[in-house]
């Protein structure tokens, strides 16, 4: 189970599904116009989708003092 903090700090991170959903278009629209979509920009959509499923991402290695300081320093801001 993924600790309080991380789930927090996930929540605050991830952008809302409209906004994921009208990204997820505009990049395929852009594509089939021919144009380039940042391969950075499809990374992170991909991450996101994995994080919404629930798929072992790059957050998954992450300790619960990791957590809790990125919590800390989201809270902070």
């Amino acid at each position: 189970m993924m600790p309080p903090a991380a789930v927090d700090a996930i929540v605050i991170m991830t952008p809302p599904t409209r906004l994921m959903g009208w990204l997820i278009k505009v990049f395929a629209a852009k594509q089939a116009k021919g144009e380039t979509v940042p391969p950075e920009f499809e990374r992170w959509i991909e991450r996101m989708e994995r994080i919404r499923l629930g798929i072992t991402t790059e957050l998954s290695v992450l300790n619960e003092e990791e957590w809790q300081s990125i919590k800390n320093f989201l809270e902070e801001k």
